[in-house]
């Protein structure tokens, strides 16, 4: 297919395929709105993550071990997905945290009221570390 043909298209497959969408549909935020726990006590990742609502969006806060104390990362923006142009339930989510020496995007789902976080650590200060990718599960602590 020719790149001006791909600019015509309208949907890239069958979910994407409808006409318009109720516009007073919103994305039921409430299964993933809280504090979340690591379930593994001796994760040297994550150790526990954070949503809020504010202004309108979503917004992420996360910790990293650090042995006896976590590191708070600090917040970002957080985008939500469903599983169809048309659907309210949250299905999944991305984030990214731009640190001076790496960059790490969190991807992640919720279901069954467990959450799983893939993180993906890209470094970028000539230390040759090697990237790295970790998948954790979370519980909810609190709303």
């Amino acid at each position: 297919m020719e790149t001006t043909e791909k600019t015509k298209l309208k949907f890239a497959n069958s979910k994407e395929n409808v006409e318009s969408v109720d516009q007073s549909l919103s994305v039921d935020l409430d299964p993933l709105l809280g504090l979340w726990g690591n379930t593994d006590s001796k994760s040297a990742n994550l150790v526990k993550v954070n949503f809020k609502m504010e202004n309108g969006k979503v917004i992420m806060q996360a910790w990293g071990d650090n042995h006896e104390e976590s590191i708070d990362w600090g917040t970002t923006s957080c985008a939500v997905y469903t599983n169809a142009v048309d659907a309210t339930t949250i299905e999944g989510l991305d984030a990214h945290y731009e640190f001076e020496f790496k960059t790490t995007k969190i991807c992640g789902n919720v279901k069954l009221g467990i959450l799983v976080l893939q993180v993906y650590n890209t470094f970028k200060d000539n230390s040759n570390r090697l990237n790295y990718f970790s998948r954790e599960f979370y519980h909810k602590i609190s709303n």
